[in-house]
């Protein structure tokens, strides 16, 4: 199958990569010039959406207006979500329509693969910047948002993922959740994106990784190379990276991506806390919260 994966600054690159790993022709679109080099060498990518032709694609938030141009099925932001997006007024609005945190699927009629989703924030060890969202778990249950919410959504055009949490709705491919969901999808994510199969029952943890300026608003951080054993890169979903004779990471912001594993969150955490001591070593500049579960 043919998909495209398009996307403002490519944080849909590890939705792209796992395409691709099942076997799909896969091609990346990244509209912000500063972050062209997401991506380079490890799939095609291509430099304009204008009269492009695939079997499904997958439009990341900002890139709605397309899903109403490319003449091809595509999931993902539309012009009604982006304005969502665009607007924490309407993000509320829609939130005060459920009182259920979780995410899910949209498929145009109802929600499926639903999921309690709860989220750590915190600063990096270096104590700079912003609070942000360091660690986040996942499982999979029957979650109802409420009549309201899918009377909206269905006089809307979203097909999409759906995120509430604390009172906002948020839309669109946010690489946490989805680096959790993809661990439970491994080798299917395309069923899933076809409805064809769901998440089975059951949890999945992702941590997120990163090297300085992280998390301040700085172009161009120190780049790494990162010699990664296969056992670890399997559970990755890297974002900051291209290859050129290697894994290149810290190409922009320092946003290297996720750490993942599946199973109930003290299960997943062991598996986690391995894989990032594994790369701690290699790395000693990467930056991870610890938690007092780790302890």
């Amino acid at each position: 199958m043919r998909i495209l994966c398009a996307d403002l600054e490519g944080d849909i690159l590890p939705i792209a990569l796992a395409l691709q790993g099942e076997g799909h022709e896969v091609h990346l679109y990244i509209e912000r010039k500063a972050f062209q080099e997401r991506g380079e060498g490890l799939l095609s990518k291509i430099q304009s959406l204008e009269g492009v032709s695939y079997d499904l694609g997958l439009l990341g938030w900002g890139l709605g207006k397309w899903r109403d141009i490319l003449s091809f099925s595509c999931v993902g932001a539309s012009s009604w979500s982006d304005e969502v997006m665009k607007d924490k007024r309407k993000q509320k609005i829609l939130g005060r329509m459920t009182e259920q945190d979780g995410g899910g699927w949209w498929t145009g009629e109802r929600f499926i693969a639903t999921h309690s989703l709860q989220l750590n924030h915190g600063f990096m060890k270096t104590g700079v910047g912003p609070r942000t969202v360091n660690s986040l778990h996942i499982h999979m249950q029957p979650i109802r948002f409420g009549e309201k919410l899918e009377q909206v959504f269905r006089s809307f055009s979203y097909e999409g993922p759906l995120y509430i949490q604390d009172g906002d709705v948020l839309l669109g491919f946010m690489s946490g959740p989805f680096a959790a969901l993809r661990e439970k999808m491994r080798g299917t994510l395309l069923s899933f994106f076809l409805q064809m199969k769901e998440p089975h029952v059951g949890g999945a943890t992702a941590y997120h990784v990163s090297t300085l300026p992280y998390p301040t608003p700085v172009l161009y951080p120190e780049r790494i190379e990162l010699q990664i054993e296969p056992p670890v890169l399997k559970h990755l979903s890297l974002i900051d990276v291209k290859w050129k004779e290697g894994l290149i990471g810290g190409l922009t912001t320092g946003n290297l991506g996720w750490v993942t594993a599946f199973g109930d969150k003290g299960e997943a955490l062991g598996r986690i806390k391995r894989s990032i001591q594994s790369l701690h070593r290699a790395y000693p500049s990467l930056q991870y919260a610890t938690f007092p579960e780790w302890h």
